[in-house]
């Protein structure tokens, strides 16, 4: 995987990182047995890609028929493969620490999450191998039937 571009709404991922937030516990498989682990968003990608909390106890997701898990997640609304060659192979799970600042304004993740759940934003996700790059656009992803629409094809 050389890229990747994610679009998630952020009014639907702000319940999940509230939940993670609000957790007494958090999950992380990539720390030691009784090592602090913040609270964060898991992005997973595995038959789609999508976030969801890594609070305990989990959240639990009663509407999906039959449930993933249980758990309740937001699938990304947009998938940009860029240079990805080929589907297959690249399942991933990643941690966004919400406590983690951003290195422009230093706020904390969580917070621009609320801040940006109250209007009608995105939140873009650029993963590459060196990392991911978290972003907010007030316009969502152009997809293929709007490009359509605009003559594009």
């Amino acid at each position: 995987m050389n890229r990747l571009q994610l679009w998630f709404p952020v009014r639907e991922i702000a319940p999940l990182a509230e939940h993670a937030m609000n957790s007494p516990y958090h999950a992380n498989p990539f720390t030691e047995p009784g090592q602090h682990c913040p609270p964060a968003l898991v992005l997973a990608r595995d038959d789609g890609v999508y976030l969801f909390s890594n609070g305990y106890p989990r959240q639990v997701a009663p509407d999906l028929v039959p449930p993933r898990w249980g758990v309740r997640h937001v699938r990304a609304a947009s998938v940009d493969f860029g240079s990805v060659e080929d589907g297959h192979g690249d399942d991933f799970a990643d941690y966004l620490d919400l406590t983690s600042e951003s290195e422009s304004d230093r706020v904390p993740l969580h917070r621009l999450i609320r801040t940006y759940a109250r209007v009608e934003a995105w939140m873009t996700l650029s993963v590459s191998p060196r990392g991911i790059v978290v972003g907010f656009q007030r316009s969502g992803p152009e997809t293929d039937s709007a490009r359509n629409q605009k003559g594009h094809l």
